[in-house]
């Protein structure tokens, strides 16, 4: 399976889009306000990040636009985790962490769900896109994240169930 495709034009946010140099926030526990710059997942389904991008051409109040959020995750090799984490996360033993083999020129690389936060759209538009999940791994990074948010296998919502007889 591929794990990325060439962005689309023009080059819009979407789910799965590495960027360069996101600020997140609360990422040291010496000093929860300081602010870190580091690679981030686009998390946020791409037709809301569209929205934002609709918003903008139909004129809306830049006050508004100013502070439209848009969901990321940082994103760091797996070398980074300790212990026996890193092989964990490539595993998927991690439900915390998914993980993007290497492809290309692209590094392999944990996403932190768990420290998902919202960026303003504006700030993130200006960003360097690393590349595009493929629409494949877009689709698992869907599942990944609705089965960490919600505990439930998809598949088990999609075979239905036996009647008591």
């Amino acid at each position: 399976m591929a794990v990325y495709d060439e962005p689309e034009a023009p080059l819009r946010l979407n789910q799965g889009d590495p960027l360069a140099d996101v600020p997140f926030a609360g990422q040291h526990a010496d000093d929860l306000t300081r602010v870190t710059t580091t690679l981030g997942l686009v998390t946020m389904h791409s037709c809301d990040c569209d929205k934002f991008f609709t918003a903008q051409e139909k004129g809306v109040d830049p006050e508004i636009l100013a502070t439209w959020p848009v969901t990321v995750a940082p994103a760091h090799p797996p070398e980074l985790l300790i212990g026996g984490q890193a092989g964990d996360a490539r595993g998927g033993r991690m439900p915390r962490y998914f993980f993007l083999p290497s492809e290309g020129a692209q590094q392999e690389l944990v996403v932190d769900l768990w420290r998902e936060q919202a960026v303003p759209a504006r700030i993130l538009t200006g960003l360097a896109r690393q590349a595009t999940l493929s629409s494949d791994m877009r689709e698992a990074l869907y599942v990944h994240l609705w089965q960490l948010k919600t505990r439930t296998d998809l598949a088990s919502l999609s075979e239905p169930e036996e009647a008591d007889e």
